[in-house]
């Protein structure tokens, strides 16, 4: 959960249209590191412990309206406690310690006001983001601490580097502090969790050692997408096998199909599938508005619409809708399957959070150009489909 916009972008990333990874300012810690070399178990300690956490949400996670674009990033879900905000809610998460997964080098601080919010119970409050450093190629952040040890805000003077920027789904007062606290594996980062907190704690990692993944347009992408891996993949043997063996849902359901942190990058060229952005749009963030056509984080036999806010012309809601791919025809075919073809394509899909029946209707228009309509239909039958007048244009 890993939020991102414009102005966030500027502080951290250097420019609104592309990344060009968070810890780019010269003069921070960052130059003092030395090399990764060939060395890859940089962790040891789960930042959450094992009594606290109850499963492990893998990478590219479909969670619009924030998260349109698969997350870069991997959920430690948290235990909860205590009785529910109100009638019919879930039970808060507990407020939780979180420690140093290994010994590191703190960078920089985010402190985040949450002003206001879309979301049911929303209180207005405080969480930071952390962002640290193993070696020079490799960096790693947690999102949504409730709060700071002692020592973390003793070396952390207030900041005036201070943006507001909205999500689509909060609107977010950030301030960003250059530090440089050097950490052993098993020191205090804080808490996660809490009555006002994040139902999870986001673990993400950057390694610019990978080979770059493949995008339609890599043009779009800057280092944080181009270098995100899972950070699991980092620990030592003994505690992998411990935390890969909760990875699954936040209902429970375990992933079984490899690679089992999930994967980030979905696109393949010159197909359906993958990220799309609104036709004529330059910016790559917010993700709020846009659209990805990808498969599941959890069972990645099903196929998801990530829907951003543009598909609101034919009363597309933005959510996530799901379907069984086929591997031939023209109903809910595989993403992957759909090319520059002339056809249109009609889904039979289903979301827990937009209740309702209805179909979807796509085509390949060019090779970097896709339309998409929601339309009334109950089932899409044998077509074919013709597109109304109130279809969004998405272009890579």
């Amino acid at each position: 959960m890993l939020t991102r916009g414009i102005c966030l972008l500027i502080i951290l990333m250097g420019g609104c249209g592309q990344q060009s990874g968070p810890l780019s300012q010269s003069g921070n810690a960052l130059s003092q590191q030395s090399s990764c070399g060939t060395k890859n178990d940089f962790f040891t300690v789960s930042p959450i412990a094992q009594s606290d956490l109850t499963n492990i949400v893998p990478l590219g996670n479909p969670n619009p309206p924030a998260h349109i674009f698969p997350t870069d990033h991997i959920y430690f879900y948290l235990r909860r406690s205590g009785p529910p905000p109100q009638s019919g809610a879930l039970a808060p998460a507990a407020e939780v310690p979180v420690v140093a997964p290994g010994n590191m080098t703190l960078v920089r601080v985010n402190s985040k006001q949450y002003l206001s919010s879309t979301r049911q119970g929303f209180q207005p409050h405080t969480d930071y983001e952390i962002e640290f450093s193993l070696c020079s190629e490799f960096t790693a952040r947690f999102d949504h601490l409730a709060s700071l040890s002692d020592k973390i805000k003793s070396q952390s003077p207030p900041s005036d580097s201070c943006q507001t920027y909205d999500t689509g789904a909060e609107v977010i007062k950030s301030c960003v502090q250059n530090v440089n606290i050097n950490l052993n594996a098993g020191d205090s980062l804080g808490t996660a969790g809490g009555p006002n907190g994040s139902n999870a704690l986001d673990f993400g990692a950057i390694d610019t050692r990978i080979p770059s993944p493949v995008y339609a347009n890599p043009s779009r992408w800057g280092p944080n997408t181009l270098s995100a891996v899972c950070a699991l993949d980092y620990y030592t043997s003994d505690q992998q096998s411990v935390l890969k063996a909760k990875l699954g849902s936040f209902q429970g359901n375990l992933r079984t199909i490899p690679p089992l942190c999930g994967t980030v990058a979905q696109d393949v060229p010159n197909t359906a599938q993958g990220v799309w952005f609104v036709k004529g749009t330059m910016q790559t963030y917010p993700e709020a508005p846009h659209l990805a056509l990808v498969h599941d984080n959890i069972d990645p036999s099903k196929g998801v619409f990530s829907v951003g806010s543009s598909m609101s012309a034919s009363g597309l809601s933005a959510v996530a809708y799901n379907f069984v791919p086929t591997t031939s025809g023209s109903v809910n075919t595989d993403f992957k399957n759909i090319g520059t073809d002339g056809k249109t394509y009609c889904f039979e899909t289903s979301s827990q959070f937009s209740p309702g029946t209805f179909v979807i209707i796509l085509q390949l228009t060019t090779s970097n150009t896709l339309r998409m309509e929601k339309q009334t239909l109950t089932k899409c039958g044998s077509g074919p489909w013709t597109f109304g007048s109130t279809y969004t244009d998405f272009e890579r």
